[in-house]
């Protein structure tokens, strides 16, 4: 290519020494603008000598393009570089040249380093011999098109001997300039299209003439006509070497818009216009919007809506947006009594000249005419539902909601009943305040409530506190409200039931008495006052707690101090816990045992039928006694003297003398002969015995009676063939005993029952039936 056809630069002799400069790597420097380099040329060299003397040195020299850079417009197109290029010998080690480019932002290259990563290597050469130049290029740069770029030529030695010196000259760039100008249009407008390429002969022409015609030209310009066709075409500028093209877009003018330029705010109405494709927008977005040609009218005022395809490529109308009616309030409504007359529904205020609308759901069922304005109404109505309005402007048709709605209710008699409900449940002790809250059925949407107390009106409300006290009577009245109620009231009652505060207290008894017999046992028993539903006790003897629960039983000694302790749950309590007063235990001792034996007359052997007289004989003992006699251990009603007569015995029977003191202590000495109507004889089991098996005979579950000297004794009880069937060790009480023994699952028979004590043996038959 040739400069005459290009925008080319740096070019031959008018090479500028002043937009290059030399980073010096260490040896010989970079020497710019040296007419000697070639005859008729301008560059540059390394060295001042006719040799390279930078033998052998890793150092790198950079010869770079300062000031503003190399320009490239933007669309030049063929961008090329080219150069020539000396190298004096082919080192051995392969000294190189290395071309790069960078955008001008980039830093220039430092001495010494190696190219920068910034730079793009585009040439790079090791095999040039001395002495001829070589021409480099062109190089392809057309990527670069639209920017600013720095040249760098970068020489790096790694040769061993001295050579003659590299050079560089002739550096030019080339391009073919873009076509520039307006590249949109109408199907009937026109543009220029420029190009800076000069060349002779230059020409301009269009691919396809019905949508773009070439009208006129000169080298550099050209006037391009809009055909009757809308589409694209690419023109075309020839010069020298080179083309150039250029893609002109034709449009069509839209047609006029059509449709309802007006709509009321809130609305949408559509406008058209042909052919496809084409873009919507609107003058005053703040009182219309347009998307695919549908406005949406958002308030009062005008706005253009444009179909256009380019700024000249369009058509307008003007769209009016109506204003809507002003909002008021929907009044009235409200339940009502099924035989009532019904409710008023209307319109707190209206606008004149204004047509009103009222609709029951989705059905009209009033219309007013406001000629004045103010409020309306629409009547009376007895159907039940959800009433709304609308305001329409009859001059533009706009139509709006009023705010809110009218609910009817038409509601069918009911029985309004109420309850109390108290705050505090169970026991009520006195000095508590209680909150009573009405329990209302069917009370309506705007229940009203009295309360009294003993008569009196007290408050209102639905709920009532006060401190009430025993037998208060509290009542309310229900008003419903808002509802058909029959009757129109409902009243309930409560009794208040108050239990006063009180002092837990407990008593405490002996049993069975003070003074008590020395080495018998006595219960103490407590009687709580207030004690509550579940008491509990503590008992103390002597300043020890020794016992819990109602009962206490020990066997005290002379001057014992006994007490107890109640803890109340009673609910209206003051206290918690309270103490008996004190009981101090006084004992007696027992008067002394009396020996008993008993003298059967005719004897124990007899016939049956026979009268028997028994009499039991006592010795011994401190004090006077009482009898009681007992056959088989059921006691004889009256045989209460040392005498017993009967001639009802039947073999086997056992009969028994208790013989008891009359002192306080009353002990007892049991004394028992067995009466055998089988001629055999009569026979005491024991003649030292004082214990009875009562009853005797029994069904196994008996109780063995009487007093012995001995503290302690074994009971034992054997069949007729010596086999044990019972064995238990006891203690005697006040040598007192009174055993229940059960053997109600030993056969029935004949039994001998046993007792072992220090003192001896006692033994008694008994019978099990």
């Amino acid at each position: 290519m040739t400069p005459t056809n290009s925008g080319g630069f740096e070019n031959g002799p008018t090479f500028a020494a002043s937009n290059w400069q030399e980073a010096n790597g260490g040896f010989n420097p970079w020497v710019v603008g040296n007419g000697s380099v070639n005859i008729g040329m301008r560059g540059a060299y390394i060295g001042t000598t006719t040799m390279y003397t930078g033998t052998n040195n890793a150092s790198i020299n950079h010869f770079y393009r300062i000031g503003g850079g190399l320009v490239i417009p933007a669309g030049a197109t063929n961008v090329m570089l080219s150069f020539r290029y000396r190298q004096p010998v082919v080192d051995p080690m392969g000294d190189s040249l290395i071309v790069s480019v960078s955008p001008n932002a980039a830093p220039a290259p430092v001495a010494g380093s190696t190219v920068s990563p910034l730079y793009t290597r585009i040439y790079n050469n090791t095999s040039t011999a001395y002495p001829g130049y070589v021409q480099v290029g062109p190089i392809d740069l057309t990527a670069y098109a639209g920017t600013t770029i720095r040249l760098a030529y970068t020489y790096v030695n790694n040769g061993t001997a001295p050579i003659g010196i590299p050079a560089i000259d002739s550096v030019a760039m080339y391009y073919c300039p873009a076509i520039t100008g307006t590249m949109v249009m109408c199907t009937s407008g026109s543009v220029t299209l420029n190009t800076t390429n000069n060349v002779a002969g230059g020409t301009w022409s269009s691919s396809n003439t019905s949508i773009a015609a070439i009208g006129g030209s000169t080298v550099t310009s050209a006037t391009v006509n809009g055909g009757t066709t809308a589409g694209t075409a690419t023109i075309t500028h020839i010069g020298g070497t080179c083309t150039v093209t250029a893609t002109v877009t034709v449009n069509p003018i839209p047609t006029a818009l059509s449709g309802t330029l007006s709509a009321c705010a809130g609305s949408t109405t559509v406008l058209t216009s042909t052919p496809a494709g084409g873009t919507w927008s609107s003058s005053n977005t703040a009182v219309a919007t347009v998307t695919s040609g549908t406005v949406n009218a958002l308030t009062a005022g005008t706005a253009n809506i444009t179909y256009m395809f380019q700024p000249s490529c369009r058509a307008i109308s003007t769209v009016t947006v109506n204003p809507l009616p002003a909002v008021f309030n929907v009044t009235g409504g409200g339940s009502f009594c099924a035989s009532g007359s019904g409710v008023s529904i209307g319109l707190d205020n209206s606008t004149a000249g204004m047509d009103h609308n009222l609709y029951n759901g989705a059905t009209l069922v009033g219309s007013v005419s406001s000629s004045p304005g103010g409020p309306i109404s629409f009547g009376t109505f007895t159907t039940g539902g959800t009433y709304t309005a609308t305001a329409t402007n009859p001059a533009t048709t706009c139509t709006r909601n009023m705010a809110g709605s009218a609910v009817v209710t038409v509601a069918p008699p009911v029985t309004p009943d109420v309850d109390i409900i108290s705050s505090v449940t169970g026991t009520l002790c006195s000095g508590t305040g209680v909150t009573f809250t009405a329990d209302p059925v069917n009370e309506g949407t705007s229940p009203a409530y009295n309360w009294y107390v003993n008569g009196t009106l007290v408050g209102t409300g639905t709920t009532y506190s006060y401190v009430p006290t025993d037998a208060d009577v509290v009542r309310v009245t229900l008003y419903p409200g808002g509802i058909c109620a029959v009757p129109d009231t409902a009243t309930t009652t409560m009794t208040m039931a108050v239990t006063p505060l009180g002092t837990p207290g407990v008593n405490i008894s002996v049993a069975p008495g003070n003074p008590s017999c020395e080495g018998r046992p006595v219960t103490f028993s407590a009687v709580p006052v207030l004690g509550g539903t579940a008491p509990g006790y503590r008992w103390t003897k002597n300043g020890i707690n020794v016992a819990t629960g109602p009962t206490y039983t020990y066997t005290p000694a002379n001057g014992d101090v006994v007490y107890c302790m109640i803890t109340s749950n009673y609910i209206c309590r003051s206290i918690d816990t309270a103490l008996s007063t004190d009981i101090t235990m006084t004992t007696i001792p027992s008067a002394s045992l009396p020996v008993v034996s008993i003298a059967a007359t005719p004897g124990t052997m007899v016939d049956p039928g026979t009268m028997v007289t028994l009499v039991a004989s006592k010795t011994g003992g401190t004090s006077a006694v009482t009898y009681q006699w007992h056959v088989n251990g059921t006691q004889i009603p009256g045989a209460t003297n040392n005498t017993y007569n009967s001639n009802s015995f039947v073999n086997g029977d056992i009969v028994t003398c208790k013989v008891t003191n009359t002192d306080p202590c009353a002990n007892f000495t049991l004394k028992s002969i067995v009466i055998n109507t089988t001629g055999a004889g009569v026979a005491n089991i024991d003649g030292n015995t004082n214990m009875a098996i009562i009853p005797n005979p029994n069904n196994g579950v008996f109780s063995l009676q009487g007093s012995m000297t001995d503290n302690a004794a074994t009971i034992k009880v054997t069949n007729l063939i010596g086999q044990m069937v019972y064995s238990r060790e006891v203690k005697t009480t006040g040598h007192m005993m009174e055993e229940t023994i059960d053997l109600s699952n030993m056969p029935a028979g004949v039994y001998i029952l046993s007792v072992h004590s220090v003192s001896g043996t006692r033994s008694m038959h008994f019978s099990i039936r």
